[in-house]
């Protein structure tokens, strides 16, 4: 047998439910990260299917990171869920004999408040659901629709009781995802939906939970397909009608955007501490950026000015209702200014309110933070503080920069790399153990590597983004892997 039978990986495992029922005649599929921001084709090598005890195998799968998909009719998981997030199922093959990878799927929680289009009009919304066994904490999320869709959004993590309650008004300070669709010319406008967010009367929202266990794993939760009878009497929808919306949220939520934004000034202008108003002017500011984004150099002036005029008005916002958001958001433009004590006050401030459990990519951006000012140490280790918690690994390339810029050898780079595989979806997946292998094989007989990857990871790290993407390795200079790997960084957001 030759060494590369050897690295072959047999991979099985069982579907089943909690209760011991298996889930017969599901489809299973191993997928590359290349494959995984595209539809399933034929042209996959790693598909099969349950057999009627839920057992499936992959005979001889070749060394790589897969990510396991099932494929399953939904009366099949009426009522289940499979405990997973977007960064968990994934599959690590480097050329062990056997791999067992399980699958149990758990229950759905059950909903009690609020439910089945219920009216709240208090002050404060109280939400509560069913305990969990075996639960240590539980993460709440709220969605609202949008024209084109819909998105949800988490608002509270680390409930340690099955009952929580949330004021009306930290729901309409949230700084919700802005969406767009486009008009009967394909010309792209901004969604109004999105800009008044949570502060809206007329939407419907909906609201789901998480339960996790001690070592924050993901037990259940309540989101998934409830067919049965006995599953459809706690439908996850609310409208919240705590205020009165005022005439330019009505404006608003007509299309004419410009029209509304001089009602929020004007209401401003007549009560300076109309946090609202402020608030939806501040919206407003960030549709119009949205729509700017990837027309290049020529608006990056505007953008600019329009990002100033909002670090303003969160500036006063925050002197009315200050919030974890706000705070992130001014801590957030003070780095892209890198105005260095600007940045480290909001960080503080942001630090101080914030509730969630979760902080890894707050780490990871403070992370890049303090490499820009130079205090590497401590940006090392919040680097490897975001890594141990974050499963996307997501800032990996920027803590390989570091490591070899403090020093650290290609083979001390390329273990971390193994360690902590970038999982974020790329339009083309970022392998930085291979990017770090070929750049030590570059650098074999070259004498001048070292001290050139030095020279530009010192641009990287001094956050001198344009000069490295205008570098360009002379030819024939034996770089070609350098460049790779510094224009890899670039899109480590």
């Amino acid at each position: 047998m030759s060494g590369d039978v050897k690295a072959l990986t047999d991979v099985s495992g069982k579907l089943t439910k909690s209760n011991g029922e298996p889930i017969a005649y599901a489809g299973v599929f191993l997928r590359r990260q290349d494959d995984i921001n595209h539809s399933i084709t034929d042209f996959e090598p790693y598909q099969t299917m349950t057999n009627e005890k839920g057992e499936y195998s992959f005979r001889g799968v070749l060394p790589g990171s897969y990510k396991l998909f099932l494929g399953l009719d939904v009366n099949q998981i009426s009522g289940w869920t499979w405990p997973t997030i977007s960064d968990d199922g994934w599959i690590d093959l480097r050329g062990q004999n056997k791999l067992e990878e399980n699958v149990v799927f758990q229950p759905l929680m059950e909903l009690k408040t609020p439910v089945n289009e219920e009216v709240v009009r208090d002050k404060k919304l109280t939400f509560e659901w069913k305990p969990v066994e075996g639960a240590a904490y539980y993460n709440l999320n709220i969605g609202l629709k949008f024209t084109s869709g819909s998105a949800s959004r988490q608002i509270k993590q680390g409930i340690v009781t099955s009952r929580v309650q949330i004021p009306a008004e930290d729901l309409y300070d949230e700084i919700s995802g802005i969406s767009s669709f486009a008009s009967g010319q394909e010309e792209m406008k901004v969604d109004p939906l999105s800009l008044l967010g949570y502060a809206n009367t007329d939407n419907q929202f909906s609201w789901s939970v998480e339960a996790y266990n001690a070592d924050g794993e993901l037990l259940t939760r309540s989101d998934g397909y409830r067919l049965g009878n006995d599953l459809t009497g706690q439908l996850p929808f609310f409208y919240l009608k705590e205020r009165s919306m005022t005439d330019a949220d009505k404006t608003l939520l007509t299309g004419d955007l410009e029209k509304a934004e001089a009602m929020y000034k004007a209401d401003v202008q007549h009560n300076p501490a109309d946090a609202h108003s402020l608030h939806m002017m501040h919206m407003l500011l960030e549709g119009k950026i949205m729509l700017l984004r990837g027309e290049g150099a020529k608006v990056s002036g505007e953008k600019a000015s329009l990002m100033a005029k909002q670090a303003e008005l969160l500036k006063k916002l925050v002197e009315l209702h200050p919030t974890a958001d706000y705070y992130d958001w001014l801590a957030d433009y003070y780095l892209k200014e890198t105005d260095w004590k600007e940045y480290n006050r909001y960080y503080a401030l942001a630090e101080s309110m914030r509730q969630t459990k979760d902080n890894s990519y707050s780490d990871a951006t403070h992370a890049v933070a303090l490499m820009r000012q130079g205090k590497m140490d401590e940006a090392t280790a919040y680097f490897q503080q975001s890594l141990d918690h974050d499963k996307s690994h997501r800032f990996i390339g920027s803590y390989l920069a570091v490591t070899l810029y403090l020093g650290g050898s290609m083979d001390q780079a390329i273990s971390l790399a193994g360690k902590y595989p970038d999982r974020m979806m790329y339009n083309t997946s970022l392998n930085w153990e291979e990017l770090i292998h070929e750049m030590k094989r570059e650098s074999t007989g070259n004498r001048g590597y070292n001290a050139a990857l030095q020279s530009k990871i010192e641009l990287y790290v001094q956050g001198k983004e344009k000069e490295l993407k205008q570098w360009q390795p002379a030819a024939g200079s034996g770089l070609t892997a350098m460049k790779k790997f510094m224009d890899a960084l670039g899109q480590v957001r």
